[in-house]
């Protein structure tokens, strides 16, 4: 059913003014708790990976007049496997057609893409929250670190939130993660690496478009660093953008007993359901091997010192030779999947991707 109409008119308006930032880096650098507390906010939707702007861009970014029709059957085709997987429980509601609903019958003429981007993100919806009073999104995307040009020609005037954490503790993050997919020591670093020596080159083209953010600053002084990240957006600092966590633990009693809440999606929700403690800081000095630690020193150690972290090898040149052999199956691998899963994936025609999707799972 179509949204009510009063909602629908806000959603229209927004679609057109709203502000356009990214949260950009790499995945495991604690955006989900900076995701979460900028949306205390009622001026700020801020939304979790949903790849949506990258995925379509290719195909339609450049067209003066979309036509509607191609466009939805593009997105039916591309998310119905997403949506026949997706669990009924998530704190995020996901209202697609009404999205596609709006865009058939109240879309402006000429319809842009970046009309159409910025209705799909305000058809996202934070514990039920509305996004009538949104005038700023916070789009949450570690896998557009490598396509800022192409962001900003969609969106002049977007700014970007570089967070950045111990690459270390990345991994070590990875790796204690059921289930996880990006697991090897040397794709995690080389991804770190690579996202972030590029992400500096775009701050120096456009200076006044980027905030670099360290994660164990969120953690050690929150409230110095959320008004800085506020004064960034355009937002007002309140103090409630503290206080989220209270919100996520109203919620998840609500739902304790629902039948998909399983092991690990109490724990994740319940982590969120916590005031915010550095005790997990430097957890990854007990928790890596002494040689992951080398590896990853090895490849991101030029990188890292840039940003205040401190490697503990500093191995000459015979050691990094020794080093990088030792785990050259893994190297390989590693840049394989970081040219063909980060830096030109959106490159690829949308079939390709949408075949991606659908035969090998691909999650973008």
């Amino acid at each position: 059913n179509p949204m009510k109409a009063n909602t629908l008119s806000a959603m229209m308006r927004n679609a057109h003014t709203a502000k356009i930032l990214f949260i950009v880096g790499i995945g495991r650098r604690g955006t989900t708790l900076l995701m979460q507390s900028l949306n205390g906010s009622e001026q700020c939707l801020s939304t979790p990976e949903n790849h949506f702007i990258m995925t379509f861009y290719d195909k339609y970014a450049h067209q003066k007049n979309i036509d509607p029709i191609q466009l939805i059957a593009d997105i039916q085709q591309y998310y119905q496997n997403k949506k026949q997987s997706r669990a009924s429980l998530h704190t995020w509601q996901y209202y697609l057609a009404d999205f596609l609903y709006r865009i058939q019958h109240h879309s402006p003429k000429p319809l842009q893409y970046s009309y159409v981007c910025r209705a799909f993100l305000l058809s996202m919806h934070y514990l039920g929250q509305s996004n009538e009073q949104v005038t700023h999104i916070v789009d949450k995307e570690h896998d557009y670190s490598q396509y800022i040009p192409q962001l900003i020609a969609l969106f002049p005037n977007a700014k970007f939130i570089v967070s950045i954490r111990d690459y270390r503790a990345v991994i070590n993050s990875h790796q204690q993660s059921p289930n996880e997919r990006i697991s090897l020591p040397a794709h995690v670093a080389l991804l770190w690496r690579n996202n972030y020596r590029y992400l500096s080159q775009q701050n120096k083209l456009y200076p006044d478009k980027f905030l670099f953010i360290r994660y164990e600053d969120i953690i050690v002084q929150q409230h110095e660093t959320m008004q800085k990240i506020c004064q960034f957006i355009g937002i007002q600092f309140e103090q409630q953008l503290l206080e989220t966590h209270i919100n996520m633990r109203h919620w998840l009693t609500q739902h304790q007993n629902h039948p998909e809440m399983t092991p690990r999606k109490a724990k994740k929700w319940n982590d969120l359901a916590q005031p915010i403690s550095p005790k997990h800081g430097e957890s990854w000095r007990q928790s890596l091997a002494p040689r992951t630690i080398a590896l990853a020193d090895c490849i991101c150690a030029q990188t890292a010192t840039h940003f205040g972290y401190t490697p503990i090898y500093q191995p000459n040149l015979m050691q990094r030779i020794f080093i990088y052999s030792k785990n050259l199956p893994q190297l390989i691998y590693a840049l394989f999947a970081y040219l063909i899963f980060a830096k030109y994936y959106y490159r690829l025609p949308l079939s390709v991707r949408i075949k991606l999707v659908k035969y090998l799972k691909v999650k973008k």
